[in-house]
């Protein structure tokens, strides 16, 4: 006599069947999910791993070995433009959202920005001494919230005004003395939201462009690689002509600078990394938009390869809180190691451990946690549609 259940699932689509590991690892990467953007996200946790653990000066373009100090200021970038692209998959891709879909995806955003925040709070309480970028990361999903439906070239107008200006606003209001609670945490703090916002913009309009297609991939390459060329060229000869940009904090910078035209000029023309400047983001952004483009196109014909390193940017939460927590069990609080040594073994570590744990589970463990909190914001459980809904088209 037959078995009824061995009958249905004889019978169930593979999709219905449980995943096994290889056959996660065989699909890992596959459409629709963009694997080229897990390798910029690994990469992004690999450099600011390195910019917390090892001991990497600054780059000089006619000394190749101090390349890897790119690490400094460049690894947050990339992470809060893979934020913006984040955003416009979760709220439709390509797809502009309806107003009617709106409180479900504010509901989810919430939830995923508190989720990263208590994460960030978390990683503050490590010791670890750091400049933790979780808190603030999470805060930006709330902020973008009003920017959902612009379109994309609504997006990078609004990315570049802030970029031009924010910088300037920031630190005359720091030149002038305020700050104190939410104004240092947002505005003055060591990831400023003039520079933080315009990024995470630009992540959302490349989030609104079909990634799948390699010209667009292509485009982002050359077009960020240009920007980044013409922007850092801009600042190393006004850099030259005015004297050595001051090094620091860009908060410290607009107190110690004397005269508000000082001011103006220096938050105009630093690219120095983390000073804020409106050319640092021109400079690093136009950096991080061209590793996209090639870590796009790169992710297909090397898919096998660069499985293993994807997987860790598959779960940048847990691989970030990871690196930080590894410093604190292995070196104690309020120590690093100033170790490329000890970068290079804990950054293989994570990619093994994620490896592992994706082949496993899937899903990152920190991750999963901010999945369940963010479908509980929404009362309706179903994912939200983000190819099959009506499409509101870019004016």
């Amino acid at each position: 006599m037959s078995n009824p259940a061995a009958v249905t699932a004889a019978n169930a689509p593979t999709g219905a069947l449980r995943p096994t590991p290889w056959s996660r690892l065989r699909d890992f990467g596959r459409p629709p999910r963009f694997m080229g953007l897990d390798l910029a996200r690994a990469i992004a946790i690999i450099g600011m791993a390195g910019a917390h653990m090892a001991s990497f000066g600054e780059v000089n373009i006619w000394q190749p070995e101090t390349y890897l100090g790119v690490v400094h200021g460049r690894s947050s970038i990339l992470f809060a433009v893979l934020a913006g692209i984040s955003v416009a998959i979760m709220t439709g891709r390509t797809n502009i959202p309806e107003r009617e879909q709106m409180p479900r995806l504010r509901g989810k955003l919430f939830g995923r920005g508190v989720m990263i925040f208590l994460f960030g709070i978390f990683c503050e309480l490590l010791a670890v001494p750091v400049a933790v970028i979780l808190t603030f990361y999470g805060v930006l999903y709330i902020v973008v919230m009003p920017f959902l439906r612009l379109s994309v070239g609504a997006l990078l107008t609004i990315a570049v005004v802030i970029a031009v200006f924010g910088p300037t606003i920031t630190a005359v209001l720091v030149a002038a003395g305020l700050g104190g609670g939410g104004f240092d945490f947002l505005i003055a703090g060591f990831y400023p939201l003039a520079v933080w916002l315009p990024l995470m913009l630009v992540g959302l309009a490349i989030g609104r462009l079909p990634l799948s297609s390699w010209r667009v991939a292509a485009g982002l390459a050359s077009v960020g690689a240009g920007i980044s060329v013409l922007a850092y060229g801009v600042s190393a000869a006004l850099n030259g002509a005015e004297g050595a940009a001051v090094e620091g904090p860009f908060n410290s910078d607009a107190v110690e600078l004397r005269t508000p035209g000082e001011v103006v000029v220096h938050s105009l023309i630093a690219s120095y990394p983390h000073s804020g400047g409106t050319l640092e983001i021109f400079g690093s952004g136009g950096l991080v938009i061209a590793v996209i483009g090639v870590c796009l196109l790169l992710a297909r014909p090397l898919r096998w390869p660069l499985i293993p390193v994807a997987a860790l940017g598959s779960m940048p939460l847990t691989s970030y809180t990871g690196h930080l927590v590894i410093i604190v069990l292995v070196w104690g609080p309020w120590n690093l190691p100033h170790s490329s040594a000890a970068w290079a073994w804990t950054v293989l570590g994570l990619v093994l451990g994620c490896t592992v744990w994706m082949m496993l589970f899937g899903r990152g463990p920190l991750e999963g946690i901010v999945k369940v909190a963010s479908d509980a914001m929404v009362a309706d459980a179903r994912p939200v549609q983000q190819v099959t809904e009506s499409v509101k088209k870019p004016i």
